[in-house]
This record gives structure tokens, sequence and C-alpha cells, in this order.
């Protein structure tokens, strides 16, 4: 195309601007010669010129915003050569200037057939715009994505395309769209396309999404404004995911209380932060579990996040030859986390546990039994982290732990625990379907050769999500532990499978339930390999 955001034909260009000349000049010498009584005759002889100069008056015309005479002039052009372009062209315009749409659309429905297929691309965005402006955005977007797939206003087609699919309800489509948008080079298109995106996922119930496409497209609005404080979209934008973000921007309180009844055919517990492997068969008991937490967070908003907490838990066996097997176990974390509400996030973890054992008191005898509460374990740990959002879907973590131990009844079981495990996990987007898998890799460098191990494990989880606010979680867990200072050298494969189940009752209330099962294979089966049943039934308080 030639004219008003047109390719240009510079033949005819040079011939406007010699003819523009022309008519601004009264002293013209050749405006006299035109004017001779030998004029007819040379346009008789060349025709072409003639048409040239018509063409050339009606250019003149539209500039001047004469659009009336300027498509008569046309008019009379196209009925000698109908199949000009630049005559369409000027017309189209011509007429899309005048306002009458209806008219400048039938003029490039027919320059998109006369061109070429590989030259279509302007003309299919003149043809979509127009049929937008009539608010008929499905008939328009099939020529969007023409113009899009030949190269032609790439960023503003598939944002119209957006546009249309959002104003239509059918959101994930046009998430579709204006995520191509956000990949173009236009900061204003870029930001527009990213604002949409958040509006998507809102709407489609993706919640965490949605918030961290707003913080993307807060942070474009504010790149824009630091170089062009007076852009009104940027500001606007700004603005509104501001007033978005501002429940995120108060730090909160939390806490939560449990209490859980467990039938455990093997009785295994140990405390958090232990990484000692039990040995085989031990009494079955009922438990009782009590576990409570409080802690502060601070606003997720900012841009570095921290997160303190204290978690407290202890259980009582009831069968009195599992007494040993009972423990208060009290855990202190910090998390810190730079933009914990982007699509990437980073930070570091900084734990440590303090578990005390109950134990035979020393005066304890077979006929009487007294058990005193003993300093078990003291584990004190730092691990960075790092959290990637895939897609709408899945978001992936990786996670690093160095933690010392500190055992206090057998110095031998101190030492060193490193472990890394990367994770991911589908978060939404479907009830039944929202697996997750884990890779674990850890090392036990304890002093001890009996717990010095290598361990490398796979995780599998799904959950599915049934009406009235029930959770139902399928596990299943496999670890290789390599003893490789044992003698004989030992080797261990545990498989275990868990079902969990949450009925969410009221936003601080849930009864919560599970069954699993475990079978530990090893290769010193007499000491070391055991099966485990478990299940459990407990109440959940959050503040």
């Amino acid at each position: 195309m030639r004219h008003h955001g047109h390719s240009c034909n510079y033949k005819s260009f040079l011939i406007f601007i010699f003819f523009t000349l022309l008519a601004l000049s009264p002293m013209c010498v050749i405006s006299t010669f035109a004017q001779s009584s030998d004029a007819p005759d040379a346009e008789e002889s060349h025709p072409g010129i003639g048409r040239e100069s018509r063409y050339a008056e009606a250019v003149i015309a539209y500039n001047k915003k004469q659009t009336d005479e300027s498509i008569k002039i046309l008019d009379s052009l196209l009925k000698e050569d109908p199949h000009s372009i630049e005559y369409l062209e000027l017309k189209a315009l011509a007429l899309k200037g005048k306002g009458d749409d209806k008219a400048s659309l039938t003029v490039y429905w027919q320059l998109y057939k006369e061109k070429p297929e590989k030259e279509r691309g302007p003309y299919a965005y003149e043809i979509a715009t127009i049929l937008e402006k009539q608010k008929k955005s499905a008939d328009a977007k099939p020529y969007f994505l023409k113009s899009a797939e030949l190269g032609f206003n790439v960023a503003a087609s598939y944002l119209y395309v957006g546009l249309g699919e959002f104003n239509a309800s059918h959101y994930a489509e046009a998430e579709v769209y204006f995520t191509k948008v956000t990949k173009s080079d236009i900061p204003e298109l870029e930001l527009v396309g990213r604002y949409y995106v958040s509006l998507c996922y809102f709407k489609m119930n993706f919640g965490t999404r949605g918030i961290q496409e707003l913080v993307d497209a807060r942070d474009v609005a504010r790149s824009i404004l630091k170089t062009d404080d007076k852009n009104t979209t940027a500001k606007s934008i700004n603005d509104a995911s501001a007033k978005m973000l501002e429940p995120f921007s108060r730090g909160n309180w939390f806490g939560n209380a449990t209490l859980i009844t467990q039938y455990d055919s093997n009785v295994q517990q140990l405390p958090a932060g232990s990484s000692i492997t039990t040995s085989s068969n031990n009494p079955a008991s009922i438990k009782e579990n009590a576990m409570a937490s409080i802690g502060y967070m601070s606003a997720s908003n900012a841009t570095i996040q921290y997160i303190a907490g204290y978690r407290a838990s202890y259980n009582y066996n009831f069968n009195p030859n599992t007494k040993t097997f009972e423990y208060f176990t009290n855990n202190a974390t910090l998390f810190l986390t730079y933009r914990p509400l982007a699509k990437t996030s980073w930070g570091v973890k900084l734990e440590s546990n303090f578990a005390f054992q109950n134990i035979s008191a020393p005066d304890s005898t077979p006929a009487a039994p007294t058990y005193i509460y003993n300093k078990y374990n003291f584990t004190a740990g730092v691990g960075p982290y790092f959290r990637y959002q895939l897609d709408r879907y899945w978001k992936a973590e990786i996670n690093t732990s160095y933690r010392t131990q500190k055992f206090y009844l057998d110095d031998t079981q101190s030492g060193v625990d490193t472990s890394v495990s990367i994770s991911a996990k589908r978060a939404a987007g479907d009830k039944y379907i929202n697996p997750g898998v884990s890779l674990l890799v850890e090392h036990n460098g304890a002093n001890g050769g009996d717990s010095y191990y290598n361990a490398y494990g796979l995780g599998l989880s799904n959950s599915i999500l049934f009406p009235g606010q029930v959770t139902f979680g399928q596990n299943f867990d496999f670890l290789f532990t390599n003893y490789s200072r044992t003698a004989p050298h030992r080797t261990d494969c545990n498989y275990g499978i868990r079902f969990t189940g949450t009925k969410q009752f009221s936003p601080k209330f849930s009864v919560i339930g599970d069954v699993g099962y475990t079978d530990n294979l090893s290769s010193v089966p007499d000491a070391y390999t055991y099966h485990r049943f478990a299940t459990s039934l407990g109440v959940s308080y959050s503040l």
C-alpha cells in the first residue's frame, strides 16, 4: 500500500511532488504551457501522463481533506483502469477518512483479492479494524490473524483478537493471544498484553498466576513511567495494579493447632529434622499427636518478604512398650524470599530443630518403669531455594539444605546432612488431575558408619478436588538408601503409598485423615526389612 501508513510507489511519489509544486507556482512556465492549445494533443499521444496528472490532483484533494473531490477523480480513473492498486488504495483511504466504512471495506476487499497472498497483510489489517469498529469481532478475527501471519502489525493484531475473545468471555483463548502480545518489542503493547493476561487468569480462577502477571504488568508500567512520566496507559495500569495488589501490602500473623489420633502397626516415628532410618519391626500402638504452630509473615508485595515461624509437636503412644518412641519437638524457621509474588522468586531458608525423647529413667525397673524426657538431637540448617512458574498450571521448585546434626545419646549419628530436591506440581486447572513429581538426592555424613549413607528418592502425587471443599490426595514414594560404610554392606529400598483426605468446614476448621502402607526391603533383611500400616483421623484449626 502507498499512502498514510502504506508502502510507497516512488514513481508516483515523485510525480505527486512535481504536480504539487506545479499547482503552487503561479509564475511557472510549465503551467502556462499546459494551457496552450497543444496540451490535448499531448494527452492523446501519452494517455498515461493524463491519468498521472489526474491522480496527482486526487492526492492533492485528499491531502486538503477534499475527500469527495478526491473520490470523484479516483472513480473516473478506475473506470479506465479498474485494477490499479494505487487508485484503489487512495480511494479506500478517502472513504475511510470520510467515515464511509462500508464503502471503504468493499474497496479493501477488492485490494485483498487483487494482491498476491504474501502482500495481503496491510489490507487484511485494514479490513479487520473496520469490522472490529463495526463490533464484528468474530468476522474480524481471521483477518487479524492473517495480518499477523504475514508479519504486518503483528502485536496489534494479536491484541485485537485477544480483546475480542476476552469480551466474548473466552478467557483461555484470550490469554493465548495476549501472551503473544507480551513477546513484542513494543513496551506499551507489552504492558497492555500483560495486564489483560492477568485479568484472564483471575477470570479463570487462577488467582496465584493472575497475581504473578499483575506484578509483571506493574513492573513494565513503572519502567515506562521512568522515561515518560506522562504516559497515560502506563499510569492507568500502574494505578490499577497497585489497587489490586493492595491486600498483599500488609503483614499478618498465622497459626494452626492440630490433634490427630493414629493407629501405627509398626511404630517408627522420629522427630522432625532427624535423618536416621530406624530398624525393623517394632510394636503397634494407638498414638495421639498434637501439633501447634504460630508465625508472622511480612507483606508479600514487598521486594523481600520474611516469614518467621515456630512449630511444636508431641506424640503420646498408648502401648507402654513404645514409650521410647515418644518425642517432643521444637522447630523454628525463617524464610527470606525475593519477589514472592513474581513468576520467578528465590530465597533462603534458615531452620533449627530441638527434640526431646522419652527414655527410661535411671531408677526405672521392669516392674515399675518410669520415663523422663532427655535431649535427643539438635539440628541447624540453611538452604537456598528457587521457584519458577512454568505455565498457568505448573510450578517448579529447587530446594537445597545444609544441616548440622547433634545427637546427644549416640554421637556416631552426629554429622552434616546435605540434600537437593527438585519438584514440579500442577496446582490448578483440573478437578481430578493435579499431579506432582519430586526427585531427591541426600548425603548424610554421620560420624558412624551405620548411619552414614547416600539416598535417592522419587515422589509422585495427585490431588482430586471434590465438591464441598473436599480434597483427596494420592502419594507414592520410593527411596533407595546406600549405607556404604556398614559391614556387611547395606542397601534399602523403601516403597510407600499414602492416601490423604481433607474436609474443610470453614476457612478455619477442617477434618483431616490418612491411610498409608510402607515396605522397606533391606539387603540385611533380619534387621531392617519391615512392613508398616498406619491410619489417622484428626481435626485442624487455623487462625
